[in-house]
């Protein structure tokens, strides 16, 4: 009742307000709409007409306004409409291909495509269910329209060098996957299938690189090091004479417990005749590591020294791993004498004076 009031007030006061308008104002002006058509108007209803004509407009500039906003919004929902449907057909396909249903997987994933551009998703999505069918020729030839079409993107690169791991062709994997890491340098499964690939064509070298870099971006992975170490190891391995040496010092002394490339450099040093050399890298090494191929290594360089040196080796192994039951077995295979234990004692004291002399022979 209160507003039925305040409307009805209102429609008074304009009412009023309207009429005292034309009363005020009723002096007659000529009003030329162009050409021969004036008309004669009081001058009170030219205010109003004007001011209605000003209203239309507005109310027609708001019109069109909301209509664009609707517009807006009706487009937007469509095409929210449109990617869960998108979405809802992916998820439906991937399922299919999990059950191994790969044609009715691809029917579903073409009818993604349908009517537009395949996206680099649905590029991949496809390819991956002719791998996972046995059939990487098809999945590479796919890709390799897709790269013309979309270039360097590091998804679609990466399912490419799989396509071309499947086809045995190791070496386009390898170019495909090094285009994928200058796009995206900071992908760790990136590096990770370079590496693979270049493993697959013996490049060792570069192999050891790519999992350098992946052990940068994953610092905490202990696994992705041992892997690293591995890479190393089998690349010195390749190498020969002085370079081979080099990259086996270098390998120690990054990872001075990583036991295979000990037991390589001891190898390495023995093979140049420098037997105490390696004795010593086996004294540093005992304390950190008491695997049985380093103690047979152990055994092997120790068997043409003396008791006394011997003695001395398995007193610092037993010292250093006291539950060791296999050291302390091999230490009972040549019982060091008391004359020995002194001898330790005068070697001790007389190791500083050799350390230099020692070293300079470590080095050659």
């Amino acid at each position: 009742m209160f507003r039925r009031t305040i409307v009805f007030a209102v429609a008074i006061v304009a009412i009023a307000g309207v009429g005292s308008l034309v009363f005020m104002n009723a002096d007659t002006v000529s009003v030329n709409l162009g050409g021969e058509r004036t008309y004669t108007l009081r001058l009170g209803y030219v205010i109003l007409l004007s001011a209605f004509a000003g209203v239309l407009g507005t109310l027609f500039l708001e019109v069109l306004r909301e209509g664009r906003w609707a517009f807006r919004t009706w487009r937007v929902q469509r095409e929210v409409r449109h990617a869960e449907r998108r979405r809802q057909l992916r998820d439906e396909a991937r399922h299919l291909a999990l059950a191994g249903n790969y044609g009715r997987a691809r029917t579903l994933l073409s009818k993604l495509t349908r009517g537009e551009e395949p996206s680099v998703v649905d590029l991949v999505d496809i390819a991956d269910t002719h791998l996972a069918e046995g059939d990487p020729a098809t999945a590479r030839k796919l890709l390799d329209d897709g790269v013309k079409t979309f270039g360097n993107d590091p998804l679609l690169l990466h399912a490419r060098a799989r396509a071309c791991l499947e086809t045995g062709d190791a070496a386009a994997a390898v170019a495909a996957l090094e285009r994928a890491v200058k796009t995206y340098p900071d992908s760790p499964l990136l590096h990770r299938t370079l590496r693979d690939a270049l493993v697959a064509v013996d490049a060792n070298d570069r192999a050891a690189d790519a999992q350098g870099r992946v052990v940068e971006l994953d610092p905490t992975n202990v696994v992705e090091k041992q892997r690293l170490l591995d890479l190393r190891l089998a690349a010195a391995n390749r190498l020969e004479g002085r370079e081979r040496t080099r990259a086996l010092k270098a390998l120690v002394a990054m990872a001075p417990a990583y036991i295979p490339g000990v037991l390589a450099r001891i190898e390495d040093l023995e093979a140049g005749g420098h037997r105490r050399a390696a004795l010593r890298l086996i004294d540093k090494t005992i304390t950190r590591s008491s695997s049985p191929a380093f103690l047979d290594a152990a055994d092997r360089l120790l068997a043409t020294t003396n008791d006394r040196q011997r003695a001395k080796f398995y007193a610092r192994a037993i010292a250093a791993h006291p539950a060791n039951d296999d050291i302390a077995a091999r230490a009972r295979g040549k019982a060091p004498t008391r004359e020995a234990a002194e001898a330790d004692e005068t070697d001790d004291q007389a190791a500083p004076a050799a350390a230099a002399p020692a070293t300079e022979s470590a080095t050659s």
